[in-house]
């Protein structure tokens, strides 16, 4: 949905922070536990970190409390100015040390001799900067060489207590690690259940993948209502195949292979998969570890779209290009901060590849009737009966397809964004984080689709009506709205996101790609407000229609 969401959107500034913080703070805790991290570039990176901390909280201190003024004023030092600058500058100085200690965990008198070298050196050369000749006048360099003395000694002492702590954390984590790495979930206590509608092409491409994670006897496959092969691809591979008829839609197909083949009593975790997505062979190693805290209930993986090698735009990749760079904007800024476990408001856990504890599927129901898709709602209902917490782990990668046409396209999005209020409706309001957060990201995103539909009215109305601004003076936060400022918001921006994906991705193609964009976002727009009312006044029965597929050779690393 951020596809439709504008720069502007309070929600997901927010969720970019909240990404932030968690790289960071996760960042942290890697360099902290991994024993892997005695490189140099650790090393220098830990140095750099407890040096920067150092200058920029000694300056901030400093303004803080007036002393840049009263420091030095041309005829000498005012001593109790200077003891009290003195004492500030080593008490940042231990903080850098403890910092770079807990950020690298060897090499611990070297890097504290780094940490008070670099940090001596850029005091010096600040000093140099602001006070020129004066610097070495009178009873400063006394004062240097003093700090410098009382330097070496406050980052010892900020390292040492880093030392205790990491010494004494790392004993906890590996005892704990030692416990979870006994009770931890194993690839074979994992049953892998896909439901399928007309797959022949894609299916087993999918089971292939899989094998590099399980065997066929726990990859369970409820086939909806095919009228093609996709039974036949399935028992070839030897793995359970369940022909269901007629059609039932996706959530009574995996509510079927559940309960048929009494999957939730002889399995501790369910990974649910569709049928045209490839699993990366590392799956499993970066998900099952999360389910050693018996309060993560849920754990998803990164999606990414299928890109055939080309170097000429095709109409039907159109899609997968758009989506390229969705799922990146989206995977990184928002859902990464939304599942970062100081937060845990997810709105959606994908259906398409997502591993449940199986203590907590028994608690959900799938299958609703009257709900077009079933992933919305069993996200929402982790939340709403606190059934645990949902991890995104960015390093597990899946292959998906995505449609190769617009009228496939549009279906798909019907589908998404009318199961999204559907399950709204279902659940309703309740007092939670969850609620409040969801609800203003949902009328955020209605208010930018509003905005954004009427975009070629604006347009008309101000060329047109041969004006500069809108009837009104209608603003937008304090700036009139021109054919300029919509050109630069609507286009500008957008293509500058492009851009930026363009060059993480090394797909240079999206830069043509991108100039397509435009359209597709005014239709998912159009369509996520036209889904809103229709939530309220119809049922859906869940049955299903897969959009074409083609079968690629999937590069799995």
């Amino acid at each position: 949905m951020v596809s439709i969401l504008q720069i502007f959107s309070i929600s997901f500034f927010f969720w970019m922070i909240m990404s932030f913080l968690r790289f960071v703070f996760d960042t942290l805790g890697a360099f902290r536990i991994s024993s892997s991290t005695r490189t140099r570039l650790g090393f220098f990176m830990a140095s750099i970190g407890g040096v920067g901390i150092s200058i920029c909280l000694f300056l901030l201190l400093l303004f803080e409390f007036g002393l840049e003024h009263i420091f030095y004023d041309g005829n000498g030092i005012e001593r109790e100015a200077a003891l009290a600058a003195l004492f500030i500058w080593l008490m940042c100085v231990a903080v850098g040390g403890y910092v770079a200690a807990r950020l690298y965990t060897h090499e611990l008198p070297v890097l504290a001799s780094s940490v008070a070298v670099g940090s001596i050196a850029a005091c010096i050369t600040l000093a140099v900067l602001v006070l020129g000749s004066q610097a070495f006048e009178g009873e400063l360099p006394l004062l240097f060489i003093g700090a410098s003395v009382g330097t070496v000694l406050a980052t010892l002492f900020g390292v040492y207590i880093a030392y205790a702590l990491n010494t004494r954390e790392r004993v906890r984590y590996e005892a704990q690690r030692t416990r979870a790495e006994g009770a931890r979930i194993q690839p074979h206590e994992v049953a892998v259940v896909i439901a399928a509608h007309n797959e022949e092409l894609t299916i087993g491409a999918t089971i292939q993948s899989l094998l590099a994670l399980t065997t066929p006897e726990h990859i369970y496959i409820g086939s909806d209502g095919s009228t093609d092969k996709t039974v036949e691809v399935v028992h070839s591979f030897e793995c359970h195949a369940d022909d269901i008829q007629p059609n039932r839609g996706k959530a009574g197909a995996l509510s079927y292979v559940l309960d048929h083949n009494d999957i939730l009593s002889k399995y501790k975790a369910v990974f649910f998969l569709d049928a045209d997505i490839t699993v990366d062979k590392t799956f499993y190693r970066y998900t099952l570890p999360y389910f050693d805290d018996p309060r993560v209930a849920a754990a998803s993986g990164y999606f990414e779209a299928v890109w055939p090698a080309h170097f000429i735009p095709r109409w039907e990749l159109l899609i997968t290009a758009y989506r390229i760079r969705l799922w990146r904007v989206l995977q990184f800024f928002v859902r990464y901060g939304q599942t970062w476990r100081r937060m845990n408001m997810s709105p959606i856990v994908p259906g398409g590849a997502s591993i449940y504890r199986t203590s907590a599927l028994r608690n959900i129901t799938i299958h609703v009737p009257g709900l077009v898709i079933e992933d919305f709602n069993m996200t929402f209902e982790l939340h709403h009966k606190k059934l645990g917490r949902i991890v995104f782990e960015p390093r597990a990668r899946v292959y998906d397809q995505e449609p190769y046409s617009v009228r496939d396209f549009v279906k798909q999005i019907k589908r998404w964004y009318l199961g999204y209020f559907q399950t709204m409706r279902h659940h309703g309001v309740w007092p939670s984080f969850f609620c409040l957060s969801t609800y203003f990201f949902t009328a955020e995103l209605l208010i930018s689709s509003v905005l954004f539909v009427l975009i070629p009215v604006l347009l008309l109305e101000l060329m047109l009506g041969n004006r500069d601004v809108l009837v009104l003076d209608f603003y937008v936060w304090g700036y009139s709205v021109t054919l300029l400022s919509i050109f630069i918001a609507a286009v500008v921006i957008d293509f500058v996101i492009t851009i930026g994906v363009a060059l993480v991705e090394r797909k240079p193609l999206l830069l043509l790609y991108g100039i397509g964009f435009f359209p597709l976002r005014y239709v998912e727009s159009a369509v996520f407000l036209a889904m809103l009312p229709l939530a309220f006044v119809g049922r859906s029965d869940g049955r299903w229609e897969s959009p074409k597929r083609k079968s690629f050779e999937t590069k799995i690393s």
